[in-house]
């Protein structure tokens, strides 16, 4: 989010056995609209621009990509770097290396399909060296997981992951997530009207944009003692001017 300009690469990927599918003009449409969507939610402070690659084939067949889809949790669980999202985005950005140019790229984002499978994957990922990040799972050679992906141009640690999952509000809501946002969906009470939400929400909540610098302190009012919501619920009064666009209350409770 520090950075007015991303540059991020798509690679598109094909699986072994599955049929040939280079981006077609329209599917590179989609990453116009996302674009779109980020300079418009940032109002003009963050702009992305997109660059394609040749299609790289993989040794990998449909059923072991499924097998990174489904057991994506147990790979987790039992610190099977390899067989994971992570691994899988590690070591082909790594193994491809020299097919691929990643001079002045800010992230990259790996898209495959398979007509022979309903598995599917929409996941970003950040790879970092922060040490309190790297302190958690280590894969083999006691290597942190999240550690950044050195390629022969420099250090890619932000990345996606598609596969048999593509439209416009999917890649942006991952996109976001490589600019700071989390997930709000998931519970029950799960805040609606954000890009962050399950459903096709075209916005994100006043909070998301100031947290990234993407509404001006002068929108954002904070109240300045605690109050206990339960107790003082019909006492709260909140007065917003929607003539002058999106604003954002915070209330220490």
């Amino acid at each position: 989010v520090h950075k007015q300009k991303a540059n991020v690469l798509v690679i598109p990927y094909k699986l072994k056995d599955a049929q040939p599918h280079d981006l077609s003009a329209k599917e590179k449409d989609v990453f116009l609209a996302v674009s779109k969507n980020i300079n418009d939610l940032s109002n003009g402070k963050n702009q992305v621009k997109f660059s394609f690659t040749e299609t790289i084939e993989l040794d990998k067949t449909t059923r072991e990509m499924d097998y990174v889809s489904w057991w994506q949790q147990k790979n987790w669980n039992e610190n099977n770097f390899d067989g994971s999202t992570w691994g899988f985005v590690y070591n082909t950005l790594l193994t491809y290396d020299k097919n691929l140019d990643f001079s002045n790229q800010d992230a990259a984002i790996l898209i495959g399909f398979s007509d022979n499978s309903s598995a599917a994957i929409g996941e970003a990922m950040q790879f970092t060296d922060d040490p309190e990040a790297q302190s958690g799972k280590k894969r083999q050679g006691n290597v942190s997981w999240v550690a950044p992906i050195k390629t022969s141009e420099g250090v890619i640690a932000n990345s996606i992951l598609l596969y048999n999952l593509f439209d416009e509000h999917v890649v942006t809501h991952e996109l976001l997530h490589l600019y700071g946002l989390v997930d709000l969906y998931g519970a029950p009470s799960y805040p609606p009207f954000s890009w962050m939400s399950s459903g096709s929400f075209y916005s994100l909540l006043p909070y998301e944009k100031w947290i990234l610098g993407w509404l001006p302190d002068a929108s954002v009012y904070c109240r300045d003692s605690k109050i206990d919501l339960y107790k003082e619920e019909k006492n709260i009064s909140l007065n917003f001017q929607y003539s002058i666009g999106d604003q954002s209350y915070l209330i220490p409770i």
